[in-house]
């Protein structure tokens, strides 16, 4: 999502100019919000993920679904071995600016990938399940994005499900 103001009759991107002072340093603002029917609603982000729902299913044999989060600002879904990009999350700023953690909110654990503490995407960051015999596994993870401030600015729910049944 761009963030825009109008200037000299040409509209100007401003998303990499929007700083704070935070204990005597400026820092780069992670969100814009604003108050609505007393809720305050985030109506701009430097970093935006959406729900995900990756689905691996075939005949027998190992099936492999994952989601990652790469320093590119690319976030991508793994079906068996192959990447496929979902979205941009990285708006504004660099990678290193960022940090996620991913929750595990219910179903089976993960064959790979962090969860429950933040971990920084200067490195790209990937959660998968697998399957190898007959049967299912599904996770819901909770993908959150913050500043290295600690300013979390977006988070999505992401749905993995592997079946070779």
């Amino acid at each position: 999502m761009t963030f825009k103001r109008k200037a000299a009759g040409a509209w100007t991107d401003i998303a990499t100019t929007i700083k704070r002072n935070a204990a005597g340093s400026w820092v780069q603002v992670g969100s814009v919000k604003r108050r609505l029917s007393g809720a305050w609603v985030t109506i701009w982000s430097a970093a935006a993920v959406t729900d995900q729902s990756i689905t691996s299913m075939g005949p027998t044999g190992t099936r492999t679904a994952g989601y990652r989060l790469n320093t590119s600002g690319i976030a991508e879904s793994r079906v068996q071995a192959d990447y496929s990009t979902i979205e941009t999350w990285l708006v504004v700023g660099a990678a290193s600016d960022y940090e996620v953690r991913a929750t595990l909110v219910t179903g089976d654990a993960l064959t790979s990938g962090v969860v429950g503490t933040w971990q920084a995407l200067s490195t790209s960051q990937e959660w998968r399940i697998s399957v190898t015999t007959p049967g299912t596994k599904l996770s819901e993870l909770l993908i959150e994005i913050r500043t290295t401030a600690g300013v979390v600015v977006d988070s999505a729910t992401v749905t993995l499900a592997a079946s070779d049944a």
